[in-house]
């Protein structure tokens, strides 16, 4: 079912990914970083090779993003390429392993137009991009200002001028003395023609089949399309029993306009609770139970805002985001919408920075 993870091994709580191909183009960004991050809570080490020209340094952060978030220990295994974006990728990495024919290359991030053509915005922007890029290629010891300089020249890297420069931990010997001659498109294209793609999602996708009830012979795409329509009547059904149990919390006064929104926040997180809230109503609100410390008769209204923001308190405590949070940070907007960014800078140049402040850091 996962496009890019090969194996995930549950004894060994391992897992194997591939990043051959162009960032972009027959890489898939958005799609790898989510099939990455969802091995997070499944396995504690992945190996990750890489055969990659680079691609969209965009969508390349997203990746890199991915990586740096995790718990589990990312070996990157470099068995051919790693340029431009697919370098920034692999030195991201807890460990690095390079082929001792294999190539890596590091340069600065190319504008999208010509010089004369970008005003100030344009090259403030691409001077963020590059600091955010140096910043992650010196974490493997390489200092800052010669990473600048390297990046600057665009330079190409042998296994051993890697290894001497620490950006790669070791080189692996592989005996193949004939890679070595290779040109960069030559040895990009012969690893990837090397490698098979290991269908371990065979009897999986079987055992799906049946249990959303399509026939044996129901193709990957079939039964992705059968598990969105569950997932959006799911949802539906859910949407559904919210507003009913909404429209009940009206009627007996433990939701009102001023804590609705934050009532359906709570449903999303924790739907339990959300329930047991609205219907837990005081029987003799006006006794000894329904009173303040002054004396003053206590409301399921009061009741309620109290408890939601006991709860709400508590979720983020753990942690705990509730559906439908605003999750849009630096890298969301430059990809999706960069003209907010644009305007941003001009209407409150505060949240502008910190945003920008907020993604450098989780890198």
């Amino acid at each position: 079912m996962n496009k890019y993870v090969d194996i995930v091994n549950k004894d060994t709580k391992e897992a194997t990914m591939r990043l051959y191909g162009e960032i972009g183009r027959q890489i898939d960004a958005d799609l790898f970083a989510q099939e990455l991050a969802a091995l997070d809570d499944r396995v504690d080490k992945i190996h990750l090779h890489i055969n990659s020209p680079g691609g969209d340094v965009i969508s390349g952060l997203s990746i890199v993003s991915a990586m740096r978030t995790m718990a589990a220990f990312i070996h990157v295994h470099i068995d051919g390429i790693a340029a431009s974006m697919a370098a920034v990728i692999a030195i991201a990495a807890d460990k690095v392993s390079m082929q001792d024919y294999a190539k890596l290359m590091i340069h600065n991030p190319y504008p999208s137009d010509s010089d004369a053509e970008m005003n100030d915005k344009m090259r403030k922007a691409l001077a963020s991009l590059t600091d955010t890029l140096q910043t992650i290629l010196s974490r493997r010891g390489c200092k800052k200002e010669k990473i600048g300089s390297l990046m600057s020249a665009e330079t190409w890297f042998t296994a051993d001028e890697a290894k001497a420069e620490g950006l790669v931990d070791e080189i692996v010997s592989s005996q193949r003395a004939e890679l070595k001659n290779l040109t960069t498109t030559e040895l990009l294209t012969r690893i990837a023609n090397e490698y098979k793609p290991v269908n371990n999602n065979e009897m999986d996708l079987t055992k799906i089949a049946a249990k959303l009830g399509l026939p044996a012979t129901a193709t990957e795409q079939q039964v992705l399309d059968a598990i969105e329509a569950n997932r959006v009547k799911l949802e539906e059904q859910h949407n559904r029993l919210v507003d009913h149990y909404l429209a009940l919390g009206v009627k007996n006064g433990t939701v009102t306009d001023k804590n609705k929104d934050r009532m359906k926040k709570l449903a999303s997180a924790d739907f339990d609770l959300f329930a047991e809230m609205v219907t837990d109503v005081k029987d003799d609100p006006e006794g000894e139970e329904g009173k303040a410390g002054d004396g003053k008769a206590v409301t399921p209204t009061i009741q309620a805002t109290g408890r939601l923001s006991a709860a709400l308190e508590e979720l983020k405590a753990k942690g705990v985001p509730a559906r439908g949070a605003d999750a849009r940070d630096w890298l969301w907007y430059s990809k999706n919408n960069p003209k907010y960014l644009d305007e941003l800078e001009k209407t409150n140049p505060a949240q502008f920075q910190k945003l920008l402040d907020d993604y450098e850091n989780s890198l």
